[in-house]
């Protein structure tokens, strides 16, 4: 009797997930360029040459220039005062939206999408958790109160560092 609840459970997350995301995708380029994307889109841009360098390398020696701590300061510029301070992981997950969608959406939606994604998934978790604990309605009220404050909807869509 639990397994059809259970199951329920999660196709109702996974819906929630995909509703969410599907919003976030079809609006995340719609507003402008924020004052941060600029820079963060340049220190993804040269962390994907880094990337590819390291992928690319032919020899010892070359894969060891780019493991050099010279490279790594100039090549990730992240987690330290300057164009970047904050940690690397929405760089990353932003990185890999945009080479996963780069090819059907434009540059900077490509890049927003991981933090789409991220928010899409913190709304579907606390609906999980939510309506395993108090229900369903109350998983779907907790989730309409983290998915439609305009500052949380759009810090899910932004190329931001701290949404995610």
């Amino acid at each position: 009797m639990t397994q059809p609840i259970g199951r329920s459970l999660i196709l109702s997350t996974v819906g929630v997930f995909l509703f969410v995301a599907v919003v976030c995708a079809c609006t995340c380029g719609d507003f402008g360029l924020t004052w941060d994307e600029p820079v963060y889109r340049q220190s993804q841009q040269r962390a994907a040459v880094w990337i590819r360098d390291v992928f690319h390398a032919r020899s010892a020696a070359d894969f060891g220039f780019r493991c050099d701590g010279r490279t790594l300061h100039y090549d990730w510029v992240y987690g330290r005062f300057g164009i970047n301070f904050h940690p690397p992981l929405a760089g990353i997950l932003n990185l890999a939206t945009y080479e996963t969608f780069g090819w059907v959406m434009r540059d900077i939606p490509a890049r927003r999408m991981g933090a789409v994604i991220c928010f899409a998934g913190a709304v579907a978790l606390l609906f999980h958790a939510m309506s395993k604990r108090y229900g369903v309605w109350t998983g779907l009220v907790s989730a309409g109160c983290l998915l439609l404050p305009p500052r949380a909807f759009a810090d899910g869509q932004i190329v931001a560092t701290d949404a995610p």
